[in-house]
């Protein structure tokens, strides 16, 4: 067999990269949708994209839209996400990306065929939504890719694949956002639409054809508990998924998912590290309002300006995660080598990164122009190293057969407050549009304190040592001599 076409880490962070090359493709959907929402009200006057986006009844209405088109994608798949993670395990990675890329291919033929035919209402995308949520779709297909990183490195290695994966996303980013803002500009939303049409079915035709799937082939050699170990906990059934009804697949699915979460709430660490990822995703909630919404109706911007703004914010990422993460990590942990030393500088550089995105959120908040508003993204930039390295931090604590019901926990605990947050963000926001458009950043910025806190007294080098030698990745000697050093409390 050809090298590669072999399981490798490197599919899941391609997967990962055409993914959201995909996705950035549809960027100027939203500027598509104002301006439907705009003719909607105002049929007879032929009105151009600055002068709908600074109108705020044009931009409430149009949140209303986004808040179904979520909701509508995000409640019917809450009650999937129970089965996603036993799903991704008992099938196949191969098998949960191909389910997924059939509602990527519908939503992209449908916003396409709407772009090419404008008397197609916008109802249509909540039929396309709620077959979304059903399928999996970008959810499915993002924790299979995460699930495929973990099932084919060793517990020392996910880090940095996990850091290639952030930065195969960012990549896109950089690119995506400007290229298809500039098509949609020059071409129209047709020519765009359509080029995004052609990419899902690239990226469908590399599953299908070329992605080789993981047998769980990494061993289990100490790096992460035993499936036979979690067994007694009620994690898995020791008869096969084909010879079980869907209630009870669907029992052991909820039963496999509060497992996890209840193992994962059984460490402080591992508890401390889900709560920042569950604020990171309410956070994440409010990522339309603040970048798309917002600019518009504050700064005028279009498609191409904020495409603009996010290859910048994108750029910034790259940098640091392959340039600069090497040397502010050798700065935090004081420029030894040592595992010791540098776990203490990962820890530093995670609580750092949580504060410089406090700064930066204020920063947005408080812009007057643009110029300012994009200098605040230089200042939190470096948060991108967070995220990466608490998947990393938390895929320890599962064996590899058992990384798509991890992620799937993860993801279902965090799909329950980002449901309830994507609502109460939507609804804030349009509330306060004709006050203060810009309070939304404060909300953000209050919850990216509480992560800072959380990370600050909930994270410890002990605690990380401990979940490890729980874990079997190192042993119990390893942290005698970490225990009673002078700097321990600093870092505690």
């Amino acid at each position: 067999m050809h090298p590669w076409l072999k399981p490798h880490p490197y599919h899941g962070i391609a997967v990962t990269f055409l993914l959201f090359f995909v996705l950035m493709m549809g960027f100027p959907f939203q500027q598509f949708q104002l301006l439907k929402v705009c003719r909607q009200l105002e049929p007879t006057v032929d009105l151009d994209y600055e002068a709908c986006a600074k109108r705020s009844d044009v931009q409430s209405v149009s949140a209303s839209w986004s808040l179904l088109f979520s909701l509508s994608q995000d409640i019917p798949g809450f009650f999937v996400m129970i089965v996603i993670g036993y799903f991704i395990d008992k099938t196949g990675h191969k098998t949960a990306l191909k389910v997924g890329m059939i509602s990527i291919l519908i939503s992209s033929a449908t916003i396409f065929m709407t772009a090419m035919f404008s008397q197609i209402p916008l109802d249509v995308y909540v039929v396309v939504s709620v077959i979304n949520g059903l399928s999996g779709g970008i959810p499915l297909s993002m924790m299979a890719a995460s699930a495929y990183i973990a099932g084919t490195t060793r517990a020392e290695e996910r880090s940095r694949y996990f850091m290639l994966k952030e930065t195969a996303m960012s990549i896109t980013m950089a690119i995506g956002p400007v290229f298809s803002g500039f098509v949609a500009k020059a071409a129209g939303f047709t020519a765009i639409f359509g080029l995004m049409f052609a990419c899902s079915i690239l990226l469908t035709f590399y599953i299908y054809f070329i992605f080789p799937d993981s047998d769980h082939t990494v061993a289990d050699t100490g790096n992460t508990p035993t499936e036979e170990h979690l067994e007694v906990n009620g994690a898995n059934n020791n008869y096969a998924a084909s010879e079980k009804t869907v209630k009870e697949i669907f029992e052991e699915s909820l039963s496999s998912t509060y497992f996890v979460i209840t193992h994962l709430f059984s460490h402080t660490t591992s508890a401390s590290l889900l709560i920042i990822s569950l604020i990171f995703s309410v956070s994440a909630s409010a990522f339309e309002v603040m970048f798309t919404f917002y600019p518009a109706i504050a700064f005028g911007w279009d498609s191409l300006d904020l495409g603009k703004f996010i290859s910048f914010t994108a750029i910034q990422r790259i940098t640091i995660l392959t340039l600069g993460q090497p040397l502010i990590e050798r700065v935090f942990r004081g420029g030894s080598n040592s595992s010791n030393d540098k776990l203490v500088g990962e820890l530093r550089l995670l609580r750092f990164s949580l504060f410089m995105a406090i700064i930066s959120v204020a920063g947005y908040g408080f812009a007057r122009n643009a110029n300012q508003f994009w200098a605040a993204s230089m200042i939190g930039s470096i948060k991108v190293v967070a995220d990466p390295t608490m998947q990393a931090l938390l895929s320890i604590m599962m064996p590899v057969s058992m990384q798509g019901r991890l992620f799937g926990g993860i993801r279902l605990f965090s799909s329950i407050a980002m449901l309830m947050s994507t609502v109460l963000m939507n609804k804030f926001f349009r509330a306060t549009v004709e006050v203060a458009p810009n309070a939304v950043f404060f909300v953000v910025m209050g919850l990216d304190v509480l992560a800072f806190l959380v990370a600050f007294f909930g994270i410890q080098k002990s605690g990380i040592l401990t979940m490890r030698i729980r874990s079997g990745v190192i042993d119990g000697d390893a942290v005698v001599e970490t225990r009673m050093t002078e700097e321990t409390p600093l870092l505690a």
